[in-house]
């Protein structure tokens, strides 16, 4: 079992969380492997299969594609946003005493902040009306909370992958509220843009997408 890291931005990065997995299967000396992962674990992937294909041979998406794996820029993410204006913001200091840097991530940053009111304005539209919930008590909550605040924008992988999804999702207290459906919907449009703007690789099939319905099954292969 492996150990907590404590909870600051650059533990639960993800691409630290990526590089991590990579340091495991190069200690375990396993190469080429297919890696899969689930939900949040899909950043990992995305930084994976983006940053070191070389070290991969596949990835499987187990109900993992969020934005912060496969990263569609019409469709504007809290977490993703905030973390990216967040980190950029951090670094403007950090690079002060050079313009070609500062006016690069100020460029950024004013790129990202029509984005970042969108998805701000979302999630107010989503939670008006929602009840409170109860104050988190557990450190891997905290650590959740650190996982969802440094996640970056990936393209698509440069491997072949799998994605399952589960459309619809089976929602704890029902499907009809705004918030789960302003997330179903996203599901939805990531699984399309990522069907139709796969790389395509010199593979026969470099990428499917399987979603399960309660009835029905449907599978694309882009080729």
């Amino acid at each position: 079992m492996s150990g907590s890291p404590t909870i600051t931005d650059d533990n639960y990065d993800s691409d630290r969380l990526g590089d991590d997995v990579l340091e495991v299967l190069k200690k375990l000396n396993i190469e080429k492997p297919v890696v899969a992962g689930h939900s949040v674990a899909g950043e990992e992937l995305g930084s994976i299969g983006t940053r070191h294909p070389e070290a991969i041979a596949g990835l499987i998406y187990l109900d993992a594609l969020f934005q912060r794996s496969f990263y569609d820029a019409r469709y504007a993410d809290l977490g993703v946003e905030v973390s990216t204006v967040k980190r950029d913001l951090g670094r403007i200091f950090e690079v002060d005493g050079s313009p070609v840097e500062t006016l690069a991530l100020i460029a950024s940053i004013q790129a990202a902040l029509p984005n970042l009111q969108q998805a701000l304005q979302r999630t107010a539209e989503a939670y008006a009306g929602e009840p409170e919930t109860p104050p988190l008590t557990k450190p891997n909550d905290f650590a959740g909370d650190r996982i969802i605040a440094n996640e970056r924008k990936y393209g698509a992988p440069k491997v072949p992958i799998l994605a399952i999804l589960a459309m619809p999702k089976l929602c704890p207290g029902g499907c009809n509220n705004p918030l789960q459906q302003q997330i179903m919907a996203g599901d939805a449009a990531r699984a399309d843009f990522l069907k139709k703007g796969s790389e395509r690789a010199r593979h026969a099939c470099p990428m499917q997408i399987i979603m399960f319905g309660v009835q029905t099954r449907q599978m694309y292969c882009a080729r």
